[in-house]
């Protein structure tokens, strides 16, 4: 039974690892068509930039973005060993509930454009069901991550 938790808690920190890497510092997200996180020039990210827009604070977009994609980039590292892998879990767990929250908010559609906010493309809510998915993968991370032995 341990071996099996130890197993579960490893491919879903792998999962977990992947998407975020993929949300911060990968060039290209295949699923919207936005740019990296991380690297974005400002006003870039769609849905950052729709956050801003419509909330009316700018600081949203450079400065939210940036802070999350931090905050994703250290539970990837909390994630990757095991013994602080379930504070990680709670990181991911947190920063999913924020992006899963203001995907539901007003502030974001829940379909984001994939080719700019003129564009009559969607992504047909990928990113609201990717971040539903990882939301869900930090808190069985949480709850089965097996703790140390007595």
């Amino acid at each position: 039974m341990r071996f099996m938790r130890g197993l579960l808690s490893w491919v879903l920190a792998l999962f977990l690892i992947a998407v975020f890497l993929q949300w911060t510092i990968h060039p290209l997200d295949v699923l919207t068509g936005n740019e990296a996180w991380l690297f974005d020039p400002a006003g870039r990210s769609v849905f950052f930039g729709q956050a801003a827009d419509r909330s009316g604070y700018d600081v949203i977009e450079p400065m939210g973005r940036q802070g999350m994609a931090i905050a994703l980039l250290f539970a990837c590292f909390c994630l990757i060993i095991p013994p602080i892998r379930r504070f990680g879990a709670l990181i991911s767990l947190l920063a999913c509930l924020i992006l899963f929250g203001a995907q539901l908010s007003p502030l974001v559609d829940l379909e984001l454009p994939v080719s700019g906010p003129d564009g009559g493309e969607t992504d047909d809510g990928a990113q609201f069901y990717l971040s539903l998915a990882c939301f869900t993968a930090s808190f069985l991370l949480c709850v089965i991550h097996p703790g140390r032995r007595r």
